[in-house]
This record gives C-alpha cells, structure tokens and sequence, in this order.
C-alpha cells in the first residue's frame, strides 16, 4: 500500500505524505483491506438463503469422487480462497460440486 500510496500523494510535501501516511496507518487494520487481512465480500442482492421448510426432505445425491491427487490440490486451493476471504465457511447440507480440468498444457 505505502508505495502506491506515495506516489499517489506525489504532489504534496514530504512533510504533508507523511502526516497521511501515519494517519493510514492508523486505521489500516480496521479500514482498509490487506494481503495479510482481506475483508470478507460485500453481501448482495445475489447472495442465497437456503431457509429450510419443516417437514422438507433434503435432495439426496451421491457426492463427486475426488482422487487422491486431486484432494491435495483441491484443499490447497480451498485454504488460499478461505485465507484471501473470496470464499467463506458455511453449515449446510448442500455442497456445490467441484470438477478440475486440464490446462492447454496438460497439466
């Protein structure tokens, strides 16, 4: 942040560019979001409430099976978009599916 920021603020005295840098500083943690400390996403109008109806049976249906080299690389990617707060943990008893493909590369 303090790079692009200070280039931002170029125009102003290095006495003033520290002033709002220390000021920044201040508030970052609660404010302003950061690699080590992304904020959660925003709700929208988009976002789904599953309100179960009493007396209502769940959909049952048999999960993906994952192979033992993709469960790695499926958890790894699962524990980066948890930690940058693109994805969040819900309870629920509905899961969403998860199917990998191969690059051009073929990897």
């Amino acid at each position: 942040m303090t790079s692009e920021l200070r280039a931002q603020l170029g125009h102003l005295s290095l006495q003033k560019r520290e002033e709002i840098l220390t000021l920044l500083r201040a508030y970052e943690e609660t404010v302003f979001e950061t690699l080590t400390m992304p904020r959660m996403p925003p709700r929208s109008k988009l976002d789904m409430d599953f309100t179960e109806t009493l007396g209502a049976r769940l959909v049952s249906g048999r999960p993906y099976p994952v192979s033992p080299q993709n469960l790695l690389e499926l958890e790894r990617q699962i524990a980066a978009l948890l930690k940058t707060g693109i994805i969040r943990r819900i309870v629920s008893l509905y899961a969403s599916p998860v199917l990998f493909a191969p690059k051009k590369d073929g990897q």
